[in-house]
């Protein structure tokens, strides 16, 4: 079973939340890592998430792609390169 590390501070109530709107997301384990390494990203992602913008927030974040080509383009090398 896949393990991700949340921030101590992080409830379980919201870390089963969290899992349930990534999920809906798409977002990655690296991603989900990110966000719930911190309670205030936590809190915010589920905000965001259920306000209907929770790529949004994980896009500003950098773990999601820009939505535009050439963005989303960049995004990939950035990742595959460094």
């Amino acid at each position: 079973m896949i393990s991700v590390p949340y921030g101590r501070d992080v409830p379980r109530a919201m870390v089963e939340l969290l899992e349930h709107h990534a999920r809906a997301a798409g977002l990655s384990l690296a991603a989900l890592e990110v966000i719930g390494a911190s309670l205030d990203h936590v809190e915010s992602f589920i905000v965001a998430s259920e306000d209907g913008r929770g790529d949004d927030f994980a896009r500003g974040l950098g773990l999601l792609p820009p939505l535009d080509n050439v963005g989303r383009a960049r995004w990939q090398a950035e990742r595959l390169f460094s």
